[in-house]
């Protein structure tokens, strides 16, 4: 299991879980209460705010899906969902329905992948949107590196704040 909290999600939950079974079986004493300081650390929404990151693909929403139920499980709380990486869809309704007949008729076409990424991508943020209670952040994604991306995600993140 994971030790830090910032590398690895389920290594909160893991930690919390077992402050709670140290608190069991240390009941009294220095340790006792730096356990009990941490837990009620975790578990104070004025400290402690939860960010999930994801991928909009089906694997990583569940798991985000998943860490969500361990953090309300276990009181932490939890401020927002970033769902990162999402793939611009550039059609309306009426030119995805004439994709759908073109693909159709021609399932070899150019492009198909991106199209399905799309169609995953969207049924993936649905999916959150049911489950989750707390906003979503969706980032496009960005082909870009260096100083050039963390402006560009920035730009992005402050577009969807004033939203």
């Amino acid at each position: 299991m994971a030790s830090s909290l910032f590398g690895a999600p389920f290594g909160i939950i893991h930690a919390s879980e077992t402050s709670i079974c140290w608190s069991k079986v240390i009941a009294s004493g220095p340790i006792a209460a730096a356990v009990r300081e941490g837990l009620d650390f975790l578990i104070d929404p004025t400290q402690v705010g939860t960010l999930i990151v994801t991928l909009p693909e089906t694997l990583p929403v569940s798991e985000a899906i998943e860490l969500a139920g361990g953090l309300e499980k276990h009181k932490i709380p939890l401020v927002r969902v970033v769902v990162n990486r999402v793939p611009f869809d550039p059609f309306d309704a009426e030119e995805r329905a004439f994709l759908a007949r073109t693909v159709a008729a021609h399932p070899a076409t150019l492009g198909i992948r991106t199209l399905e990424r799309i169609d995953r991508a969207r049924v993936s943020i649905g999916r959150l949107q049911t489950s989750m209670s707390v906003p979503l952040e969706i980032m496009q994604d960005v082909w870009l590196d260096g100083p050039r991306l963390v402006e560009e995600m920035a730009s992005l993140l402050s577009v969807e704040h004033a939203r």
